[in-house]
Protein backbone atom coordinates (compact mmCIF):
# COMPACT_ATOMS: atom_id res chain seq x y z
CA UNK A 1 0.00 0.00 0.00
CA UNK A 2 1.57 3.44 -1.16
CA UNK A 3 1.85 6.50 0.71
CA UNK A 4 -0.68 9.00 0.38
CA UNK A 5 0.50 11.47 -2.51
CA UNK A 6 -0.91 14.74 -3.16
CA UNK A 7 0.78 17.08 -6.38
CA UNK A 8 -0.07 20.94 -6.71
CA UNK A 9 0.79 22.11 -10.16
CA UNK A 10 1.84 25.68 -10.78
CA UNK A 11 0.68 27.04 -14.22
CA UNK A 12 3.29 29.09 -15.32
CA UNK A 13 2.63 32.92 -16.51
CA UNK A 14 -1.10 31.99 -16.04
CA UNK A 15 -0.74 32.51 -12.08
CA UNK A 16 -3.18 29.45 -11.37
CA UNK A 17 -2.87 26.60 -8.76
CA UNK A 18 -4.46 23.23 -9.92
CA UNK A 19 -4.42 21.01 -6.86
CA UNK A 20 -4.89 17.56 -7.63
CA UNK A 21 -6.29 14.98 -5.80
CA UNK A 22 -4.04 12.27 -6.54
CA UNK A 23 -3.53 10.07 -3.68
CA UNK A 24 -3.43 6.08 -3.23
CA UNK A 25 -4.79 5.09 0.44
CA UNK A 26 -4.41 7.90 2.48
CA UNK A 27 -5.91 11.23 3.09
CA UNK A 28 -5.01 14.01 0.96
CA UNK A 29 -2.82 16.57 2.91
CA UNK A 30 -3.45 20.59 2.97
CA UNK A 31 -2.35 21.93 -0.19
CA UNK A 32 1.49 23.38 -0.32
CA UNK A 33 1.19 26.83 -1.53
CA UNK A 34 2.63 27.49 -5.30
CA UNK A 35 5.63 29.09 -5.63
CA UNK A 36 5.66 32.34 -7.78
CA UNK A 37 6.76 31.80 -11.72
CA UNK A 38 10.04 31.64 -12.30
CA UNK A 39 12.09 34.56 -14.64
CA UNK A 40 12.46 32.60 -18.15
CA UNK A 41 16.22 32.13 -18.32
CA UNK A 42 18.52 34.29 -20.80
CA UNK A 43 20.98 32.92 -22.83
CA UNK A 44 23.97 34.29 -21.84
CA UNK A 45 27.07 35.43 -23.52
CA UNK A 46 30.05 32.87 -23.06
CA UNK A 47 32.89 33.92 -20.47
CA UNK A 48 35.65 34.73 -22.47
CA UNK A 49 37.67 35.46 -19.51
CA UNK A 50 37.13 32.07 -17.94
CA UNK A 51 36.13 29.27 -20.85
CA UNK A 52 37.31 30.75 -24.29
CA UNK A 53 40.82 31.83 -23.55
CA UNK A 54 41.40 29.32 -21.27
CA UNK A 55 41.24 26.91 -23.73
CA UNK A 56 41.80 29.01 -26.74
CA UNK A 57 38.49 28.02 -28.35
CA UNK A 58 37.57 30.93 -29.71
CA UNK A 59 34.42 28.98 -31.36
CA UNK A 60 31.60 31.16 -29.93
CA UNK A 61 31.06 33.02 -33.42
CA UNK A 62 32.11 30.49 -35.40
CA UNK A 63 29.56 29.05 -38.44
CA UNK A 64 29.25 25.67 -36.08
CA UNK A 65 27.72 27.60 -33.15
CA UNK A 66 25.05 29.11 -35.17
CA UNK A 67 21.55 27.93 -34.07
CA UNK A 68 22.69 26.10 -30.99
CA UNK A 69 22.12 28.48 -28.04
CA UNK A 70 18.87 29.94 -27.95
CA UNK A 71 17.88 33.44 -27.67
CA UNK A 72 15.72 32.31 -24.56
CA UNK A 73 15.33 29.26 -22.13
CA UNK A 74 11.37 29.82 -22.14
CA UNK A 75 9.02 30.07 -20.03
CA UNK A 76 9.22 27.50 -17.00
CA UNK A 77 6.71 24.60 -15.42
CA UNK A 78 6.10 23.77 -12.24
CA UNK A 79 4.76 20.85 -10.10
CA UNK A 80 5.10 19.92 -6.35
CA UNK A 81 4.64 16.54 -4.72
CA UNK A 82 3.68 15.98 -1.12
CA UNK A 83 4.06 12.48 -0.10
CA UNK A 84 2.48 11.17 3.42
CA UNK A 85 5.39 9.86 5.72
CA UNK A 86 4.94 6.39 7.70
CA UNK A 87 5.89 2.98 7.51
CA UNK A 88 5.00 2.42 4.16
CA UNK A 89 6.05 5.90 2.46
CA UNK A 90 6.97 7.33 -0.60
CA UNK A 91 10.26 9.81 -1.11
CA UNK A 92 11.52 11.97 -3.58
CA UNK A 93 14.11 11.08 -5.67
CA UNK A 94 16.34 12.98 -8.00
CA UNK A 95 16.07 11.16 -10.88
CA UNK A 96 14.24 12.52 -14.08
CA UNK A 97 14.17 12.85 -18.04
CA UNK A 98 11.82 13.80 -21.03
CA UNK A 99 10.97 11.71 -24.03
CA UNK A 100 11.64 13.25 -27.97
CA UNK A 101 7.83 14.48 -27.72
CA UNK A 102 8.29 16.41 -24.26
CA UNK A 103 6.27 13.95 -21.86
CA UNK A 104 8.14 14.47 -18.63
CA UNK A 105 9.44 11.16 -16.71
CA UNK A 106 9.93 12.11 -12.94
CA UNK A 107 11.07 9.13 -10.28
CA UNK A 108 9.64 8.45 -6.66
CA UNK A 109 10.64 5.92 -4.79
CA UNK A 110 8.26 3.34 -2.55
CA UNK A 111 9.31 1.87 0.82
CA UNK A 112 7.55 -0.66 2.46
CA UNK A 113 7.49 -2.36 5.61
CA UNK A 114 8.93 -5.96 4.49
CA UNK A 115 12.74 -6.23 4.02
CA UNK A 116 14.09 -5.43 1.08
CA UNK A 117 10.47 -3.91 0.27
CA UNK A 118 11.12 -1.29 -2.32
CA UNK A 119 10.02 -0.23 -5.92
CA UNK A 120 9.87 3.34 -7.90
CA UNK A 121 6.74 4.97 -9.55
CA UNK A 122 7.76 7.16 -12.97
CA UNK A 123 5.08 9.87 -13.05
CA UNK A 124 4.58 11.30 -16.37
CA UNK A 125 3.62 14.46 -17.14
CA UNK A 126 2.99 16.53 -20.53
CA UNK A 127 4.28 19.75 -21.48
CA UNK A 128 1.66 22.25 -19.66
CA UNK A 129 2.05 19.72 -16.28
CA UNK A 130 -0.73 17.59 -16.25
CA UNK A 131 -0.31 14.31 -15.14
CA UNK A 132 -0.87 12.02 -18.43
CA UNK A 133 0.32 8.36 -16.59
CA UNK A 134 2.73 6.13 -14.52
CA UNK A 135 5.05 3.77 -14.99
CA UNK A 136 6.63 1.32 -12.61
CA UNK A 137 10.19 -0.33 -11.83
CA UNK A 138 11.40 -3.12 -9.66
CA UNK A 139 13.84 -2.54 -6.89
CA UNK A 140 16.56 -3.63 -8.95
CA UNK A 141 15.39 -1.38 -12.36
CA UNK A 142 18.10 0.90 -13.88
CA UNK A 143 17.42 4.24 -14.97
CA UNK A 144 14.60 5.10 -17.51
CA UNK A 145 15.64 5.51 -21.65
CA UNK A 146 14.13 8.14 -23.03
CA UNK A 147 12.88 7.12 -26.59
CA UNK A 148 11.65 9.52 -29.49
CA UNK A 149 8.04 8.59 -28.36
CA UNK A 150 7.84 6.69 -24.74
CA UNK A 151 10.30 5.04 -22.76
CA UNK A 152 12.31 2.14 -22.26
CA UNK A 153 13.06 0.59 -18.60
CA UNK A 154 15.04 -2.56 -17.76
CA UNK A 155 13.48 -4.41 -14.98
CA UNK A 156 14.41 -6.94 -12.61
CA UNK A 157 12.60 -9.44 -10.28
CA UNK A 158 15.73 -10.15 -8.10
CA UNK A 159 18.55 -11.59 -8.49
CA UNK A 160 17.84 -14.91 -8.30
CA UNK A 161 17.71 -17.76 -10.66
CA UNK A 162 14.98 -17.61 -13.00
CA UNK A 163 13.94 -14.55 -11.70
CA UNK A 164 13.39 -13.09 -15.01
CA UNK A 165 15.43 -9.83 -16.68
CA UNK A 166 13.25 -7.96 -18.63
CA UNK A 167 13.34 -4.73 -21.09
CA UNK A 168 9.90 -3.27 -20.86
CA UNK A 169 8.44 -0.64 -23.58
CA UNK A 170 5.93 2.48 -22.96
CA UNK A 171 3.83 4.74 -24.46
CA UNK A 172 3.91 7.83 -23.37
CA UNK A 173 1.35 7.87 -21.03
CA UNK A 174 2.86 4.72 -19.43
CA UNK A 175 0.80 2.05 -20.90
CA UNK A 176 3.20 -0.90 -21.63
CA UNK A 177 3.68 -1.79 -24.77
CA UNK A 178 6.15 -4.86 -24.45
CA UNK A 179 7.76 -6.35 -22.23
CA UNK A 180 10.75 -8.82 -23.93
CA UNK A 181 13.25 -11.30 -21.61
CA UNK A 182 16.83 -10.42 -21.82
CA UNK A 183 18.09 -13.52 -19.68
CA UNK A 184 16.10 -16.19 -18.32
CA UNK A 185 18.46 -17.94 -16.32
CA UNK A 186 21.37 -17.18 -13.66
CA UNK A 187 21.87 -13.47 -14.41
CA UNK A 188 23.88 -12.49 -11.58
CA UNK A 189 24.64 -8.71 -13.27
CA UNK A 190 23.69 -6.17 -15.32
CA UNK A 191 23.83 -2.43 -16.76
CA UNK A 192 21.72 -0.50 -19.67
CA UNK A 193 21.92 2.70 -21.94
CA UNK A 194 20.25 4.15 -24.43
CA UNK A 195 21.22 3.58 -28.29
CA UNK A 196 21.61 6.93 -29.27
CA UNK A 197 22.82 5.61 -32.87
CA UNK A 198 19.37 4.03 -33.75
CA UNK A 199 16.43 4.31 -31.18
CA UNK A 200 16.25 1.70 -28.82
CA UNK A 201 18.34 0.51 -25.96
CA UNK A 202 21.34 -2.10 -25.27
CA UNK A 203 21.89 -4.20 -21.92
CA UNK A 204 25.04 -6.12 -21.10
CA UNK A 205 24.40 -8.66 -18.30
CA UNK A 206 26.58 -11.49 -17.19
CA UNK A 207 25.43 -15.40 -15.96
CA UNK A 208 26.81 -18.58 -14.18
CA UNK A 209 26.79 -21.63 -15.66
CA UNK A 210 25.49 -22.59 -12.22
CA UNK A 211 22.70 -21.96 -9.91
CA UNK A 212 25.10 -19.96 -7.58
CA UNK A 213 28.36 -19.53 -9.71
CA UNK A 214 29.88 -21.92 -6.94
CA UNK A 215 30.91 -24.21 -10.21
CA UNK A 216 31.97 -23.39 -13.94
CA UNK A 217 32.24 -20.35 -15.09
CA UNK A 218 31.15 -17.27 -15.98
CA UNK A 219 29.82 -14.99 -19.62
CA UNK A 220 29.03 -11.76 -20.74
CA UNK A 221 26.35 -10.84 -23.14
CA UNK A 222 25.38 -7.95 -25.07
CA UNK A 223 21.97 -6.99 -26.86
CA UNK A 224 20.37 -4.14 -28.20
CA UNK A 225 16.87 -3.57 -28.48
CA UNK A 226 15.15 -1.49 -31.06
CA UNK A 227 12.35 1.20 -29.72
CA UNK A 228 9.45 -1.30 -29.69
CA UNK A 229 11.44 -3.47 -27.63
CA UNK A 230 12.03 -5.91 -30.73
CA UNK A 231 15.90 -7.30 -30.16
CA UNK A 232 18.30 -6.67 -32.86
CA UNK A 233 19.74 -10.01 -33.61
CA UNK A 234 20.99 -12.72 -30.96
CA UNK A 235 22.82 -12.19 -27.30
CA UNK A 236 26.38 -11.25 -28.31
CA UNK A 237 29.10 -13.11 -26.35
CA UNK A 238 31.11 -10.55 -25.13
CA UNK A 239 33.82 -12.01 -22.38
CA UNK A 240 33.80 -15.09 -20.52
CA UNK A 241 35.88 -16.68 -17.38
CA UNK A 242 36.86 -20.22 -16.10
CA UNK A 243 35.04 -19.91 -12.64
CA UNK A 244 33.46 -17.04 -10.05
CA UNK A 245 30.90 -15.01 -10.88
CA UNK A 246 30.33 -12.77 -13.58
CA UNK A 247 31.93 -9.08 -13.28
CA UNK A 248 29.21 -6.90 -11.04
CA UNK A 249 27.68 -9.70 -9.34
CA UNK A 250 27.05 -9.52 -5.92
CA UNK A 251 25.96 -5.74 -6.06
CA UNK A 252 22.91 -3.44 -7.17
CA UNK A 253 25.29 -1.52 -9.65
CA UNK A 254 28.34 -1.28 -10.30
CA UNK A 255 30.72 1.33 -12.17
CA UNK A 256 32.88 -0.82 -13.53
CA UNK A 257 30.43 -2.54 -15.46
CA UNK A 258 29.75 -0.47 -18.31
CA UNK A 259 28.08 -0.28 -22.03
CA UNK A 260 27.49 2.09 -24.54
CA UNK A 261 26.42 2.46 -28.47
CA UNK A 262 28.53 5.22 -30.34
CA UNK A 263 27.05 6.97 -33.06
CA UNK A 264 28.04 4.85 -35.87
CA UNK A 265 26.47 2.01 -34.26
CA UNK A 266 28.97 0.38 -32.23
CA UNK A 267 28.89 -1.20 -28.89
CA UNK A 268 31.61 -0.75 -26.33
CA UNK A 269 31.69 -3.05 -23.24
CA UNK A 270 33.44 -2.30 -20.45
CA UNK A 271 34.32 -4.65 -17.07
CA UNK A 272 36.33 -5.40 -14.00
CA UNK A 273 39.59 -5.93 -15.56
CA UNK A 274 40.88 -8.35 -12.89
CA UNK A 275 38.10 -10.59 -14.43
CA UNK A 276 39.93 -11.30 -17.02
CA UNK A 277 43.63 -11.62 -16.09
CA UNK A 278 44.48 -7.79 -16.09
CA UNK A 279 45.99 -5.74 -12.78
CA UNK A 280 43.84 -4.73 -10.31
CA UNK A 281 42.24 -0.91 -10.89
CA UNK A 282 41.90 -1.72 -14.56
CA UNK A 283 38.84 -2.25 -16.89
CA UNK A 284 38.63 -4.54 -19.59
CA UNK A 285 37.13 -3.67 -23.08
CA UNK A 286 35.30 -5.17 -26.14
CA UNK A 287 33.55 -3.37 -29.30
CA UNK A 288 31.01 -5.25 -31.11
CA UNK A 289 29.99 -4.14 -34.63
CA UNK A 290 26.38 -3.54 -35.50
CA UNK A 291 25.54 -7.09 -36.04
CA UNK A 292 26.85 -8.07 -32.31
CA UNK A 293 29.86 -9.26 -34.41
CA UNK A 294 33.34 -8.74 -32.19
CA UNK A 295 35.26 -5.81 -33.80
CA UNK A 296 38.28 -6.08 -31.56
CA UNK A 297 39.40 -8.71 -29.16
CA UNK A 298 39.23 -8.35 -25.21
CA UNK A 299 41.46 -5.09 -24.40
CA UNK A 300 43.02 -3.76 -21.33
CA UNK A 301 40.61 0.03 -21.50
CA UNK A 302 42.19 1.68 -18.38
CA UNK A 303 44.68 0.83 -16.20
CA UNK A 304 45.37 2.57 -12.44
CA UNK A 305 41.77 3.87 -11.95
CA UNK A 306 39.36 2.54 -9.28
CA UNK A 307 36.45 2.47 -11.04
CA UNK A 308 33.47 4.95 -8.40
CA UNK A 309 30.89 6.34 -9.01
CA UNK A 310 29.76 8.79 -10.81
CA UNK A 311 30.50 6.09 -13.80
CA UNK A 312 29.35 7.30 -17.29
CA UNK A 313 29.96 5.86 -20.78
CA UNK A 314 29.18 8.54 -23.53
CA UNK A 315 29.17 9.04 -27.18
CA UNK A 316 31.13 11.56 -28.74
CA UNK A 317 29.93 13.40 -32.08
CA UNK A 318 31.79 11.45 -35.13
CA UNK A 319 32.30 8.47 -33.62
CA UNK A 320 33.59 7.06 -29.87
CA UNK A 321 33.15 7.29 -26.57
CA UNK A 322 34.16 8.73 -23.55
CA UNK A 323 34.72 7.37 -19.97
CA UNK A 324 33.85 9.42 -16.86
CA UNK A 325 35.02 7.57 -13.78
CA UNK A 326 34.93 9.29 -9.83
CA UNK A 327 33.18 12.40 -11.85
CA UNK A 328 36.86 12.84 -13.90
CA UNK A 329 36.41 11.95 -17.84
CA UNK A 330 39.58 10.14 -17.58
CA UNK A 331 39.53 7.88 -21.40
CA UNK A 332 38.21 8.61 -24.59
CA UNK A 333 37.57 5.09 -26.95
CA UNK A 334 37.90 5.75 -30.35
CA UNK A 335 34.94 4.06 -32.28
CA UNK A 336 36.07 -0.02 -32.98
CA UNK A 337 40.05 0.74 -31.85
CA UNK A 338 41.25 -1.44 -29.05
CA UNK A 339 43.10 1.51 -27.38
CA UNK A 340 42.01 4.62 -25.77
CA UNK A 341 43.30 8.14 -25.74
CA UNK A 342 42.99 10.71 -23.27
CA UNK A 343 39.65 12.72 -22.62
CA UNK A 344 39.11 15.55 -24.67
CA UNK A 345 40.66 18.90 -23.22
CA UNK A 346 37.17 20.42 -23.05
CA UNK A 347 36.08 17.63 -20.94
CA UNK A 348 38.68 17.05 -18.70
CA UNK A 349 38.38 20.63 -17.04
CA UNK A 350 35.17 20.07 -16.21
CA UNK A 351 34.93 16.93 -13.66
CA UNK A 352 31.74 16.14 -12.08
CA UNK A 353 29.87 17.78 -15.53
CA UNK A 354 27.19 15.91 -17.06
CA UNK A 355 27.77 14.83 -21.34
CA UNK A 356 24.64 15.07 -23.20
CA UNK A 357 24.13 15.29 -26.72
CA UNK A 358 21.63 18.57 -28.18
CA UNK A 359 18.22 17.18 -29.92
CA UNK A 360 19.55 16.14 -33.70
CA UNK A 361 22.93 15.73 -32.64
CA UNK A 362 24.08 18.77 -33.33
CA UNK A 363 26.59 19.39 -30.40
CA UNK A 364 26.99 19.36 -26.88
CA UNK A 365 25.28 20.22 -23.34
CA UNK A 366 27.46 20.29 -20.76
CA UNK A 367 25.34 20.24 -17.59
CA UNK A 368 26.64 21.31 -13.99
CA UNK A 369 26.78 18.80 -11.38
CA UNK A 370 24.74 18.29 -8.59
CA UNK A 371 25.61 19.46 -4.74
CA UNK A 372 27.19 23.05 -6.11
CA UNK A 373 26.83 25.51 -3.31
CA UNK A 374 25.88 29.05 -5.17
CA UNK A 375 25.30 32.34 -3.94
CA UNK A 376 22.59 32.79 -6.69
CA UNK A 377 20.89 29.96 -6.90
CA UNK A 378 21.07 29.82 -10.96
CA UNK A 379 22.23 26.61 -12.88
CA UNK A 380 24.22 27.18 -15.99
CA UNK A 381 24.31 24.79 -19.10
CA UNK A 382 27.53 25.15 -21.56
CA UNK A 383 26.72 24.42 -25.30
CA UNK A 384 29.15 23.16 -27.44
CA UNK A 385 29.72 22.44 -30.93
CA UNK A 386 30.52 19.07 -32.38
CA UNK A 387 34.49 20.16 -31.63
CA UNK A 388 33.71 20.98 -28.47
CA UNK A 389 34.24 24.92 -28.77
CA UNK A 390 32.22 26.84 -26.14
CA UNK A 391 29.12 28.42 -28.31
CA UNK A 392 27.41 29.37 -25.27
CA UNK A 393 25.69 29.47 -21.55
CA UNK A 394 21.99 29.20 -20.59
CA UNK A 395 21.39 29.85 -17.61
CA UNK A 396 17.76 28.01 -15.63
CA UNK A 397 17.28 29.80 -11.96
CA UNK A 398 15.85 27.95 -9.15
CA UNK A 399 15.33 30.34 -6.46
CA UNK A 400 16.51 33.56 -4.98
CA UNK A 401 19.26 33.56 -2.89
CA UNK A 402 22.00 30.69 -2.11
CA UNK A 403 21.44 27.46 -2.44
CA UNK A 404 23.21 23.85 -2.90
CA UNK A 405 21.64 22.23 -6.48
CA UNK A 406 20.56 19.02 -7.17
CA UNK A 407 21.40 17.48 -10.95
CA UNK A 408 19.61 19.58 -13.85
CA UNK A 409 18.57 17.05 -17.05
CA UNK A 410 18.41 16.96 -20.20
CA UNK A 411 15.09 14.89 -22.50
CA UNK A 412 15.39 13.47 -25.41
CA UNK A 413 13.39 16.93 -26.84
CA UNK A 414 16.00 19.45 -25.28
CA UNK A 415 13.65 19.86 -21.62
CA UNK A 416 15.62 20.88 -19.21
CA UNK A 417 14.43 19.30 -15.91
CA UNK A 418 15.42 20.77 -12.26
CA UNK A 419 14.47 19.76 -8.81
CA UNK A 420 14.38 22.18 -6.17
CA UNK A 421 16.84 21.97 -3.05
CA UNK A 422 14.76 20.43 -0.14
CA UNK A 423 15.92 18.77 3.24
CA UNK A 424 12.52 16.94 3.37
CA UNK A 425 12.50 13.74 1.43
CA UNK A 426 8.38 13.80 1.43
CA UNK A 427 8.49 17.19 -0.41
CA UNK A 428 9.61 17.56 -4.43
CA UNK A 429 9.66 20.75 -6.35
CA UNK A 430 10.30 20.28 -9.82
CA UNK A 431 10.83 22.78 -12.66
CA UNK A 432 10.87 22.36 -16.65
CA UNK A 433 11.43 24.27 -19.48
CA UNK A 434 10.19 22.65 -22.53
CA UNK A 435 12.25 22.37 -25.44
CA UNK A 436 14.46 24.92 -23.93
CA UNK A 437 17.61 23.33 -25.97
CA UNK A 438 16.23 22.36 -29.59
Amino acid sequence: MKAGRQQVRAAAGLGIVLALGLSGCGALEEAAQATPDATPAQAAAPNAEVDEAAEGLGAAGSPSCVGLVPRTAGTPRQVHYQYTAGPEQTVCTTEATADGRGTVALQAQNLYEAPGGVDYTWYLLDASGAEVGQLSGGKFSRGLLPQAAGFQLGNALDFNAGSGFFLDTYDGAGAALARTEFSAQNAMSWASALDEAGGGSVIVYGTCDSLFCDTGGWHLFAQRFDASGTPRGAPAPVASGASGAPPGAGTDEDPSLQVAVDLLGRTLVLWDGPSSGYAPGSLAGRWLDRSGAPLTPVFQATSGLSPTFPAHLRPLLGGGLVLQLGGRWVRAFPSGQRSGTAAPGWLAGRPNAQLELLPGQRGYALLPPAGESLSRCVQQVEIRNASGGLCGQVRYPLAEGACVTEPLHLGRDGTVIQRFPSSDPHQCTYQWWPASLR
